[in-house]
């Protein structure tokens, strides 16, 4: 049996019967390998140019 969290349990158990992994727990140290070291400045700034970018081709495909 899988460990749900009270929240979002159902929903991962629903998910889960359809394949969709979304509702996944997700627990400490898993994306270590992602991080970088960055000032809060330039993070803000990346994340709201990674933002635009893909709302940019959501909603224009052709981009």
């Amino acid at each position: 049996m899988k460990r749900r969290f009270s929240v979002s349990g159902p929903l991962g158990s629903e998910a889960e019967k359809s394949g969709n992994g979304d509702f996944s727990g997700h627990y400490c140290g898993q994306s270590i390998g992602l991080g970088y070291a960055t000032t809060a400045h330039q993070l803000t700034t990346d994340l709201a140019a990674e933002t635009t970018r893909r709302l940019m081709r959501v909603t224009d495909p052709g981009r």
